[in-house]
């Protein structure tokens, strides 16, 4: 998202949520280590959604050495999976990673469990959405897909659980991130003494924040500078915390994108927990606007937030805070990014 939005030269979009690319980089170490690279097989769609994850898985399989057992990419926008799923059943793959849409991904899991095919179905965390239940049913159970971890319980995120408790609203699925999406933006304003986009942009790309969700950095294109991804598995309807410590933990393994490859591109890249500092807390990205959070959630924590940027904005020269402008209020695009 933000590579795209560099290329139209949009400046105002910062993505708290890890990329597509960061989950499927993390599905793909998780699966490589778990069948010890063997047997995974590797199906896409080709959309926007779709490339990232597979791109990211297939950088995940090259750095451990491995490649799909089976690949193949579905194109179109009515898929016919029939065939996809008997060459599946052909191969006999110990997992298969559906780089794709909701809604291709849970017609392919469903004819392929009607099939009779048996082994571990992994996506991207838009797998997550109602949608894919909808037309998968009982297909989804056992599914898994990437998320974003809880953040209620790193200690930084203390302050803003009680204050959500406060007035009645629980601190589950994405609100600490969209929370924490408004303590950067307030923190920017205040510390810029500014909320013209064009002065508090530097700030936004050069400082480090303190939030709910622990320290928040942009690197030079608007990507958080790291991400720590979790999963999840559907389960009687719905989805719940997947465990995956034995081969992916989601503090160990903390990713950064790095860019210093010849060909210029980014791409996630594992951090060695051992040469940098202890990360201070569990969860580190993201702002996601899912579909099971009512809009009333989402929009306490921004008049909240907005009431408290008023009171800081006190500070600024002559104490007389400026309507919104239209560039600021697109420069916030980034507190209902979606982590897909």
């Amino acid at each position: 998202m933000t590579d795209a939005a560099s290329n139209n030269g949009w400046r105002n979009v910062f993505l708290m949520a890890g990329s597509t690319q960061t989950q499927g980089f993390a599905a793909g170490t998780y699966l490589t280590r778990r069948y010890k690279g063997n047997g995974i097989a590797l199906i896409s769609d080709k959309s926007a959604y779709g490339s990232g994850l597979a791109d990211g898985f297939k950088l995940a399989l090259k750095d451990r050495s491995a490649s799909p057992k089976y690949e193949t990419a579905l194109t179109g926008n009515v898929v016919d999976v029939s065939p996809t799923v008997e060459q599946l059943i052909a191969s006999k793959p110990s997992a298969v990673y559906l780089a794709m849409t909701p809604a291709n991904a849970a017609a392919l899991v469903k004819r392929a469990k009607e099939s009779g095919l048996d082994t571990t179905f992994v996506s991207g965390s838009a797998v997550a959405r109602r949608e894919f239940y909808d037309i998968a049913g009982s297909a989804s159970e056992g599914v898994v897909g990437t998320s974003l971890p809880d953040a209620r319980s790193s200690a930084m995120a203390a302050e803003a659980v009680a204050r959500l408790g406060s007035r009645g609203y629980a601190a589950d699925g994405y609100t600490l991130y969209a929370y924490a999406a408004i303590q950067v933006m307030a923190q920017t304003i205040d510390q810029a003494r500014s909320e013209r986009f064009e002065v508090i942009e530097p700030v936004l790309r050069r400082q480090s924040f303190s939030t709910a969700v622990g320290k928040v950095k942009f690197d030079a294109t608007g990507d958080r500078d790291v991400s720590e991804v979790a999963f999840t598995q559907w389960q009687n309807g719905v989805t719940t915390p997947f465990n995956t410590t034995d081969y992916w933990n989601v503090i160990r393994d903390t990713m950064a994108i790095n860019s210093t490859f010849a060909s210029g591109s980014k791409r996630p890249v594992l951090i060695d927990s051992s040469d940098v500092p202890i990360i201070e807390a569990k969860a580190l990205q993201g702002v996601y606007h899912h579909r099971s959070l009512s809009y009333a959630r989402f929009r306490f924590a921004v008049p909240s937030w907005a009431d408290w940027i008023r009171q800081k904005k006190s500070v600024i020269a002559n104490n007389k805070p400026k309507p919104s402008s239209p560039v600021l209020i697109s420069g916030l695009i980034f507190a209902r990014s979606r982590f897909r």
